[in-house]
């Protein structure tokens, strides 16, 4: 959220000093983080219930035992779980790292690796 309200504010100009500088910059990484979880998720689940689907008209009768609110629930947090695991790993391998300039009006901002 903070990422949005930095980004609204720099396209009106207005300066936000050096502290909501650092706050966006290192924050921005989680953001990036959340929204690669959610893509993925949401990828899967879309495959997902695509199987369903072909289950329920290839398999009529068999259907109700396999796809019940509980194998739904297990599916939808293993989902989680995995894309959480797969996507957390750039929250310990990247760290930003801000170079402030007196002539930018961003700083520069490279992702360091290790």
């Amino acid at each position: 959220m903070i990422k949005w309200f930095v980004q609204i504010i720099y396209a009106y100009n207005v300066s936000l000093g050096p502290w909501w500088e650092t706050v966006f910059w290192q924050t921005r990484q989680y953001a990036i983080v959340i929204s690669n979880i959610s893509g993925t998720m949401s990828t899967w689940l879309t495959l997902l219930v695509t199987v369903e689907t072909v289950m329920c008209v290839l398999a009529p009768f068999t259907f109700r035992q396999y796809c019940t609110r509980r194998m739904t629930f297990a599916v939808l947090f293993g989902s989680f779980l995995l894309s959480s695991m797969l996507h957390s790993t750039t929250l310990f391998i990247t760290e930003p790292v801000l170079k402030f300039s007196s002539i930018a009006a961003y700083p520069e901002v490279s992702w360091m690796v290790g």
